[in-house]
């Protein structure tokens, strides 16, 4: 079934209307069998695949998260969503930016609704993810990580103040709190450290600074509400963050 779904993936931008329209008809018939997410998944992760056809299967899959997640009408099995979750994070680090991107607006769109009760694994994966991959200096995948927790907790500058809303604020804090300064401090150091004398290290610059910005979102995002304790006792070491974000632009 993968590859008939593939084929439907791939003629899904076929300039001709008609075998466009066939495509379309049959993704959707498809849509209410079980493991057709899983199945978009694994062309998503075909590194033997076209790119297309996984941006296509990646494009799909957050579309079917976003219309059938919750919906009682229309669910998608609880084995597939649970497949899903457990193996969704991992698959977003796997791939490339373009594709990468979808599976993060996927994350985020399931997170509204499973996090974290319903999906507690999600936030210590994000963290260990997060420090494997700056470890390993792969800045463009830290910040395709940051993204993921920009779009999950930008809703919570907006959302009127509650007790659970508070509760889930310092579940987030109670993982991510020392992790991100960490993480930010050791940005802005190699930052600061960065020589601008070329243009390789100017790109390299404008990576990092990228990634300072995204986690300046983060930090924006869980100190909208209220300043957390963690933030206020250690405001001199985020103050010096944010100065090593604006001296290359200043």
């Amino acid at each position: 079934m993968q590859a008939a779904v593939q084929q439907c993936l791939e003629h899904t931008v076929s300039a001709d209307k008609a075998v466009r329209k066939q495509a379309e008809e049959q993704l959707r018939h498809a849509e209410g069998d079980a493991g057709f997410s899983l199945i978009l998944l694994a062309i998503t992760a075909d590194n033997s695949a076209a790119l297309g056809a996984r941006q296509a299967g990646a494009v799909y899959f957050k579309n079917l998260v976003k219309q059938r997640w919750t919906d009682d009408e229309r669910p998608l099995p609880p084995a597939d969503k649970e497949a899903v979750k457990a193996g969704l994070l991992g698959l977003m680090v796997s791939v490339p930016e373009l594709v990468q991107r979808q599976l993060s607006e996927a994350i985020s769109t399931i997170s509204t609704s499973d996090f974290p009760e319903q999906w507690p694994s999600l936030l210590p994966e994000l963290v260990n993810k997060l420090g494997t991959a700056a470890s390993a200096r792969e800045w463009g995948l830290v910040n395709g990580l940051l993204l993921t927790c920009t779009a999950m907790f930008r809703p919570y500058r907006h959302e009127f103040k509650s007790d659970a809303l508070f509760t889930k604020i310092k579940y987030v804090l109670a993982h991510l709190q020392e992790p991100l300064l960490q993480l930010a401090k050791g940005m802005g150091q190699q930052l600061e450290a960065t020589s601008l004398t070329s243009p390789a290290d100017a790109r390299g610059a404008g990576v990092l600074l990228t990634c300072l910005e995204t986690a300046t979102e983060v930090h924006i995002s869980l100190a909208s509400q209220e300043l957390p304790e963690y933030f206020e006792d250690h405001m001199g070491e985020w103050m010096g963050v944010f100065q090593a974000a604006l001296d290359p632009v200043l």
